[in-house]
C-alpha cells in the first residue's frame, strides 16, 4: 500500500482509522507522506502509533509539503511524542489542523505545543480533548493562541478542543 500512496499524484486523503497501526507502520507511513506531493489529510486516529511513531510522524509533518490535516486522536501518545509534533508544527507550512484527543498529554506536552503554536504560520485547529491536561497547561495554550498569528482568531475552537482536561472552567 504504501508504494501506491507514494506513486499516486492524485491521493488527497487517507483514512485507516480504527486498525491495529503500530509504530512500524508509522514510521513507514512517515516516509510516504513525506514524499507524497498531493496527500493533505490522514487519519490515524484508533491506532497504537505510540511515541515511536509520532516521532517519525513528526519528521513527515515538518517535511511535507501538502499535508495540512493530521488525526492522531487517541493513539497512546505521551508527552515524548508530543514534543516531537510540536518540532514539527512550528517548521511544517502546510499543517492546518492537528487532532491529539484522548492520548496521554500532560501540562509538559502542552507546554511544548503552546510554544509551537505561538511560532507556527499554518496551524489553524488543534484538538487536546480528553488528555491529562490541568490549568498549567491549558494558560500556556491560551497564552499561546494569544500571540499565534494563525490560531488566535480561532480562540473558542481550542478552548472547546480542551473538554475533558479540567479545565472547563476557561471556556
Amino acid at each position: 500500500m504504501a508504494t501506491a500512496i507514494e506513486k499516486s499524484h492524485s491521493l488527497k486523503e487517507i483514512d485507516l482509522s480504527y486498525n491495529q497501526i503500530t509504530a512500524v507502520g508509522a514510521q513507514t507511513l512517515a516516509s510516504v507522506i513525506e514524499k507524497s506531493a498531493s496527500l493533505q489529510r490522514i487519519n490515524l486516529g484508533n491506532n497504537q502509533i505510540t511515541d515511536e511513531g509520532a516521532t517519525a510522524l513528526a519528521v513527515a509533518v515538518e517535511k511535507s509539503a501538502s499535508l495540512q490535516i493530521l488525526n492522531l486522536t487517541q493513539n497512546r501518545i505521551t508527552d515524548e511524542g508530543v514534543k516531537a509534533l510540536a518540532a514539527a508544527i512550528e517548521k511544517s507550512a502546510s499543517l492546518q489542523a492537528i487532532f491529539l484527543k484522548c492520548n496521554r498529554i500532560t501540562d509538559e506536552g502542552a507546554t511544548a505545543l503552546a510554544v509551537a503554536i505561538e511560532k507556527s504560520a499554518s496551524l489553524q485547529s488543534i484538538d487536546l480533548g480528553s488528555n491529562l491536561i490541568t490549568a498549567v497547561g491549558a494558560t500556556a495554550l491560551a497564552t499561546a493562541i494569544e500571540k499565534s498569528k494563525s490560531l488566535g482568531h480561532h480562540r473558542g475552537a481550542i478552548v472547546r478542543d480542551l473538554v475533558g482536561c479540567e479545565v472547563d472552567h476557561l471556556k
